[in-house]
């Protein structure tokens, strides 16, 4: 069946909003990779970094130090699974649930480019961290599958 019109009917007019923090750092965890990195990106002075991770909740015990040094320095750390098709759950694992205390914000469901993207507009618009974890996990314009 074709469709004559495949948008989703809108709810009023359009409107541009360039409110973005450009500092936001993609970051793909790979075997051996130095929890350094989290340092130096902060350092750098991004304000945002998203982690795809391994598994589900799988981000090392060795970045746990490193993560919540970002987090306590104002950065928000978002991550994900480097699985297609998962989501990231950090109530699976000990060391997943350890990882909560870190600061870090499990978003499940989106692109890593859908991610990387919407934390840029969401500091845009807010940096404190229950805001920054509450409009992750929003579905604003269906990038949450």
């Amino acid at each position: 069946m074709i469709m004559d019109n495949p948008l989703l009917p809108g709810t009023g007019g359009a409107k541009l909003d360039i409110n973005i923090i450009n500092e936001v750092f993609p970051l793909k965890l790979t075997p051996g990779i130095n929890p350094v990195i989290i340092d130096e990106i902060v350092s750098k002075g991004y304000k945002g970094i998203v982690i795809e991770i391994f598994g589900s909740g799988g981000l090392p015990q060795k970045f746990h130090d490193p993560v919540r040094n970002a987090t306590e320095k104002g950065v928000s750390v978002v991550a994900m699974t480097q699985c297609r098709n998962g989501e990231t759950d950090f109530t699976h694992y000990e060391v997943s649930n350890k990882a909560l205390d870190t600061g870090i914000i499990p978003v499940s469901k989106m692109t890593f480019e859908a991610a990387v993207t919407k934390l840029m507009w969401v500091l845009g618009h807010t940096t404190k961290p229950e805001e920054v974890e509450k409009m992750m996990k929003k579905n604003i314009s269906g990038e949450l599958s």
